[in-house]
């Protein structure tokens, strides 16, 4: 089971259950689990039949990791006492009555909360869930836009995690390939483009004055063949998403500090249409961006910048 904890937040009145996200081999493999798994089992065992349809599916690995936090919330009765004083008898528990129940988690656990919040969304229908750079298949596409209700996602930069879906990620490949078969220069060279600068269209023929060679032939028929099997594999009909509403902190400019430090920019933006991380985003900075700590710090950065705005200022 993926690590979980409850802590008392006595300034915002709020309960808060917070997910791990990965860290263990054994994570990568819950991660790796990117199957589409219908809810419609688990939404009877819990009593949530009334917000999914048959026609709603969750990451099917994250699905079963939620399902054991949810069971053992359940066996332990922390929440229960929390917020019902005359529950149980775990003692020095705070009487948390009036308090709101908010679930947070960072990439798997940002996915993990956001399935968990289903389970006990009908024993606590006000529940706020924050989900930090959530992977990028967690829910269809109608469950994903509906959950806009209750969730809020945040992610930074060119995080490639929110990125990450069967879709994108087959995406990626396929251009990956295209790129090696138009590619005029050594792998070594363009390797070294990363650090130089060099354009890309320098380094890559035209589509129609690719070289004929057994190579490159070769790759053009697999590139077909992955293509066809697309269109019939089920990975690709139920296309997977974030969750809940969307918050990108893009980077707007970046400057060259002292030593070989940067100073970055960023400003928060609301996205309107969740199918633009359809596509996979390669850059520098797409695994710096989704460590917790960088995130964390742009957030701090960011909130003290607006909280310098007043009331009728506009901040986007």
């Amino acid at each position: 089971m993926v690590p979980y904890g409850i802590g008392v937040d006595h300034t915002n009145r709020s309960v808060v259950v917070t997910i791990r996200g990965t860290i263990s081999a054994a994570d990568l493999l819950i991660d790796a689990m990117v199957h589409p798994e219908s809810l419609l089992l688990e939404a009877k065992r819990w009593g949530f039949e009334d917000i999914v349809t048959e026609a709603n599916y969750a990451h099917r690995g994250m699905l079963l990791s939620a399902s054991k936090v949810r069971e053992d919330i359940e066996h332990r009765g922390i929440l229960q006492q929390l917020f019902n004083s005359n529950y149980g008898s775990i003692n020095d528990l705070p009487d948390c009555t009036n308090y709101a129940l908010v679930v947070i988690g960072h990439s798997l656990g940002a996915g993990i909360a956001s399935i968990l919040s289903l389970m006990v969304k009908p024993r606590f229908p006000h529940l706020r869930v924050i989900a930090y750079s959530p992977p990028g298949c967690v829910f269809d596409y109608e469950l994903a836009e509906r959950s806009t209700e209750w969730i809020d996602s945040v992610f930074l930069g060119s995080d490639m995690i929110p990125h990450a879906s069967w879709h994108s990620l087959t995406k990626l490949r396929g251009q990956m390939m295209e790129v090696l078969r138009r590619c005029k220069v050594s792998k070594a060279t363009a390797i070294r483009s990363a650090v130089t600068n060099t354009h890309a269209e320098d380094m890559l023929y035209h589509p129609d004055q690719v070289p004929r060679t057994f190579a490159r032939d070769q790759l053009a028929r697999k590139i077909e063949i992955l293509r066809s099997k697309a269109s019939d594999d089920e990975l690709h009909m139920i296309r997977m998403h974030p969750p809940g509403r969307l918050l990108h902190i893009m980077r707007v400019s970046s400057r060259k500090g002292s030593c070989c430090s940067n100073t970055d920019k960023y400003l928060p933006v609301w996205i309107a249409d969740r199918k633009v991380l359809d596509v996979f985003n390669v850059g520098r900075n797409m695994g710096l961006e989704h460590f917790p700590n960088n995130v964390a710090s742009v957030i701090c950065s960011v909130s003290k910048e607006f909280d310098t705005y007043s009331d009728g200022d506009s901040l986007v």
